[in-house]
């Protein structure tokens, strides 16, 4: 049975039979690189069979690669695999020496030359590669009879007599110098034509990059004329609700008893407070009440309505702090920020406020949400605190909205906008409900 061999000689104290199988893996994957996956994969299996063989292996001194026959059945596959070995060792020289290293040896030999032409021509041809043997074509255990193929598969054949077709000569054989014949006036056209290609080009992109920026500068436009809108909506919704109120309050009894004695009662509570906050006189006592009412809906804008005209309110409403539900002492919290104020007592209301937005308390946080952007004093966490009552599953949808109108007056005080904002602000957008237009409004501006 004949075979044939490539060695490499090697030095060094270390495990050779491991550095033999990391080379040879890494020159099977190497050359699996250079040739078509459907061929290669019918060409590997015949390495297992070389493992067979007792000089197929590693020493302290050399490598062996030893391909045989078969018998006569695999001598395409020992011819090809001695012609491919020395290429991927040339080409992979390298990355060999630094995987020798790596295993306590060195290679003991000068770099092999890179030749992609070998002894013997192959050819890639109907799914296999084919020795070429004078009028005939090996395969394994299988063969062409050259004068019988076709006339363009007898060219590629005598082609690769002369440059061998195989995958890795042909991914490693430089593609041949063209010899340019052309005359210098024409030289001197292509150039000018290039040159003229190229300044096109760049006119082309400078006038795409103006209409881009046109075009989002109207997008800008047309974002903050929908907030403008919004706001103006907004604005006039408001007033609807006052003169709306002034009208119900006109109507009621102006005796000051009966009215406190209303908002004792939730069916007159709002009647009451709209009363109060229409009227043009305030005191520390109607604050009170106020702020105890009991009506069904939330009193928070007629409660800072009626607060802006109170003086002298602060210390008795921080006074009452303790004594109130949680409804109440969220009406106390909107009259203090309505009441001028110091800075000791802005600071002191921004930090409960941020006590509030991280309590376990989802009504008290969420009502207090709108205020922290009225307050205009921003902690430096309380964007980010706002952002994360969106997360709470279990709110009503008006405080959601809340949380969104806070950000969007503190919008100013943060540029840009956080990512972690950004996210939870296209998820309110996308759910709907009463936070959704606030949080595309505010997307646009921010």
């Amino acid at each position: 049975m004949g075979a044939s061999g490539r060695f490499l000689g090697i030095r060094g104290s270390g495990d050779a039979e491991a550095l033999f199988k990391r080379v040879t893996d890494h020159i099977v994957e190497f050359l699996g690189r250079c040739v078509d996956a459907s061929i290669f994969k019918k060409l590997t299996p015949y390495l297992g069979e070389c493992r067979y063989e007792d000089s197929w292996g590693g020493s302290d001194t050399v490598l062996n690669w030893i391909f045989p026959d078969g018998g006569g059945n695999c001598t395409r596959s020992k011819y090809l695999w001695t012609h491919w070995v020395p290429i991927a060792v040339s080409a992979e020289w390298d990355t060999l020496a630094f995987i020798a290293k790596g295993q306590g040896f060195e290679l003991a030999e000068d770099r092999w030359p890179l030749d992609v032409r070998g002894d013997d021509g192959f050819l890639e041809l109907r799914g296999d590669v084919w020795l070429i043997m004078e009028d005939t074509l090996h395969g394994d255990a299988k063969y062409l009879d050259i004068n019988e193929l076709p006339a363009d598969e007898r060219a590629l054949v005598e082609a690769a007599r002369t440059a061998c077709a195989c995958g890795p000569c042909k991914t490693l054989t430089p593609e041949p110098k063209r010899e340019d014949t052309r005359t210098q006036e024409q030289k001197d056209a292509d150039y000018k034509r290039a040159e003229e290609t190229l300044v096109a080009s760049m006119m082309a992109a400078h006038e795409r990059k103006k209409q881009r920026e046109a075009e989002e500068a109207a997008y800008d436009a047309r974002a903050s004329e929908r907030h403008r809108e919004e706001e103006a909506r907004q604005a006039a919704r408001a007033a609807a609700a006052a003169t709306a109120a002034t009208e119900e309050a006109a109507k009621l009894d102006t005796n000051e008893a009966t009215v406190l004695d209303m908002l004792r009662d939730p069916d007159k509570a709002m009647k009451a407070a709209q009363r109060l906050a229409s009227g043009n006189t305030a005191s520390v006592e109607n604050l009170l009440a106020l702020i105890k009412a009991e009506a069904w809906s939330d009193l928070w804008v007629l409660v800072e309505q009626y607060a802006k005209r109170v003086e002298g309110g602060w210390d008795p409403v921080i006074a009452a702090l303790p004594t109130l539900d949680e409804k109440a002492r969220v009406n106390a919290m909107l009259a203090l920020a309505a009441m001028p104020r110091t800075a000791e007592q802005t600071a002191w209301l921004t930090q409960r406020i941020r006590t509030a937005l991280e309590s376990e308390d989802d009504d008290t946080a969420c009502a207090l949400a709108i205020l922290a952007g009225r307050l205009r004093t921003v902690h430096s966490e309380m964007p980010m605190l706002l952002a994360r009552v969106l997360d709470r599953s279990f709110i009503r949808e008006k405080m959601r909205a809340s949380a969104i109108e806070g950000l969007q007056r503190l919008h100013t005080e943060v540029k840009p906008m956080p990512p972690e904002i950004r996210e939870r602000l296209l998820r309110e957008r996308e759910r709907g409900g009463e936070g959704a237009s606030l949080a595309d409004s505010l997307l646009r501006i921010w």
